[in-house]
């Protein structure tokens, strides 16, 4: 391996993961509080949708 490629792959990925920890972050902490609990659950105090058209 080149002595100047080092460097270059571990910035590379030291900005990818930089990228991905927020999304990563914002996917498995919003997702569940906004369903009120972890996907897959049956909730059965959640109310039934009407439709008053």
């Amino acid at each position: 391996m080149r002595p100047t490629l080092k460097p270059f792959i571990t910035q590379y990925v030291v900005v990818i993961a930089a990228a991905l920890i927020p999304v990563a972050i914002t996917a498995f902490l919003g997702i569940p509080f906004n369903l009120g609990g972890p996907p897959g659950v049956v909730r059965t105090n959640v109310p039934a949708a009407t439709n008053s058209s």
